[in-house]
């Protein structure tokens, strides 16, 4: 599949929606932006792109979703996406194997998913909700040309505590499509839940295995989205050896709670 050139947008999107400003990025996500604006500068479509999809610890989706072969994840409240985004505003993600494009926008989530409906050509198939008693587990996903992350659906008896997930994550998935990715080795030392946010303290070995940015990527949101299914868990604080660190692979900062 041929990735939609940035030149369609203008026809996509709608009629008020003018291009502002269109820039080159230096960081390790997108390649590209565009800033369309309606009446106020409050009104706003900003469009990312980039031929060289990694799976973004800082953006994750609260929906999830197929399109045209490739994934796409929804957020109709997403808080501070970037450093220039301050407060509330909408996501929609689509990644494929070949390329990925992120909107941030002040629209509502039903517009931003039609733009992407309208640049595949395909509608968004939505996930199923998950059975009662059943999660999913993230894991990662390897392809010809990327890492990304990959669920596997598990059923338990009852509704699995926060423990009881980290645990499942730390051996592995059962789906031989898919990979673990906490290092071997890494074991939970603690997990605690206070005011909403999820307080899990790996042992070193967890930042020792010396990923790049797209499997560490991968890493930080396969613990953050297994963990944000549960009610009780609005947030995620990666602790190691019961420290607060910087990062756990050098690309992405988990110094403080991450949302889904």
């Amino acid at each position: 599949r041929i990735w939609p050139e940035a030149s369609r947008l203008p026809e996509i999107l709608p009629p008020e929606m003018k291009l502002k400003k269109a820039g080159i990025l230096d960081n390790d996500l997108y390649e590209y932006v565009l800033r369309f604006q309606g009446a106020g500068e409050k009104d706003y479509i900003d469009v990312f792109y980039t031929t060289k999809p990694v799976e973004s610890a800082s953006l994750p989706g609260a929906e999830y979703g197929r399109l045209a072969g490739g994934s796409v994840y929804l957020n109709a409240k997403a808080w501070n996406v970037f450093e220039n985004y301050i407060g509330e505003s909408r996501t929609a993600r689509w990644v494929t194997d070949e390329a990925a494009v992120l909107i941030v926008s002040s629209r509502e989530i039903s517009q931003l998913q039609h733009i992407l409906e309208q640049l595949s050509g395909e509608k968004i198939v939505r996930r199923a909700a998950p059975q009662e008693g059943a999660v999913e587990l993230y894991f990662m996903e390897v392809t010809d040309t990327s890492f990304r992350m990959g669920p596997e659906t598990r059923t338990f008896a009852g509704q699995p505590g926060a423990r009881e997930l980290v645990e499942e994550l730390l051996k592995g998935p059962q789906d031989q499509g898919l990979n673990r990715i906490i290092p071997e080795g890494t074991r939970l030392l603690d997990l605690r839940v206070e005011n909403g946010i999820a307080y899990v303290d790996f042992s070193g070995e967890i930042v020792a295995a010396g990923y790049g940015a797209e499997t560490e990527g991968v890493l930080i949101n396969s613990i953050v989205w297994t963990l944000t299914q549960l009610e009780e868990v609005e947030a995620v604080q990666i602790l190691v050896e019961g420290k607060v660190v910087d990062t756990v692979g050098g690309h992405y900062s988990v110094s403080k709670p991450l949302r889904r």
